[in-house]
């Protein structure tokens, strides 16, 4: 990956449309393999760094690492050019980067162009990615991204772009540059034991959770055949009620007949009795 060229639109401290020709070419046309930008403090030297890698990798710079979008939205806007004698900025910017890739031989030019439009409901970014000069239709914001990725990771990117101002404290064994720490964890693999690390952690937890999910399943499954159980034997109780309550119902109707059959023939009987005591009345005369 060779960049070429750079066009930075009313971003940062340049006003409008700013080229800057990256080709690692002399005079002679010879190849050098550093591009050296010099300029005063505050010329913008530093903007031109975070231009390039914020083309290449938008909201994914690895030293920000942005939580939420209005933190992105926020650091976008603070790029905007300021309008000279007005606190007001423009509502526009863009950064366009051009690069060579060679694949299986052939030599691809791509162009890569991040704009951004601010408004009343807040930021919007495009992205266009060209190859030769016709525009990638078929690749969407991921697949750029890990194209991207592929060629210079983001941990390492400031390895490759950085402000010569703060190169002794890039080379001082401080614990606390974690971002060249971070860089040379992404260059020698390290960021890999990392991720172990987290994606263990993570597992280990789908277990643990898997495994209390599977002991609720059983006592469910235990509590579900107990219900049914219960639920059997309470038939089986309901069943018996009814078959005694059938019981009870006909010895009830044989009492009512019994009764009615008694109380019938016991009013004949006291019917002849009267009849008799008169009968034995008139014979004792």
């Amino acid at each position: 990956m060779i960049i070429t060229k750079l066009t930075l639109e009313n971003f940062g401290l340049f006003r409008g449309t700013q080229t800057f020709d990256l080709r690692p070419e002399d005079e002679k046309g010879f190849s050098k393999p550093i591009i050296l930008i010099g300029g005063n403090n505050g010329a913008g030297k530093t903007t031109i760094f975070e231009a390039i890698r914020l083309c290449l990798y938008g909201s994914n710079l690895s030293e920000y690492w942005f939580k939420r979008m209005d933190e992105y939205r926020n650091y976008i806007f603070g790029h905007f050019h300021l309008i000279a004698g007005s606190p007001l900025r423009v509502s526009r910017a863009a950064v366009e980067l051009e690069f060579e890739h060679a694949y299986l031989g052939i030599i691809h030019i791509y162009t890569v162009r991040r704009s951004w439009h601010r408004h009343k409901k807040g930021l919007k970014e495009s992205l266009l990615v060209m190859r030769n000069g016709e525009e990638i239709r078929d690749l969407d914001t991921q697949q750029w991204q890990e194209f991207i990725y592929e060629l210079i990771p983001p941990g390492i990117s400031r390895l490759f772009f950085f402000d010569g101002e703060k190169i002794q404290g890039l080379a001082q064994d401080d614990d606390t540059n974690i971002q060249l720490k971070d860089a040379f964890k992404s260059l020698l693999g390290l960021r890999i034991v990392d991720q172990l690390r987290t994606d263990l952690g993570i597992f280990t937890s789908r277990q643990v959770k898997r495994s209390k999910e599977i002991e609720f399943k059983d006592q469910m499954a235990k509590i579900e055949s107990e219900s049914r159980q219960l639920e059997a034997e309470q038939s089986m109780k309901l069943q018996e009620r009814a078959h005694i309550q059938s019981y009870c119902d006909q010895t009830r109707g044989k009492i009512e007949r019994l009764e009615l059959k008694l109380s019938n023939e016991g009013g004949s009987f006291a019917s002849k009795r009267n009849k008799l005591k008169l009968r034995k009345t008139q014979l004792n005369r």
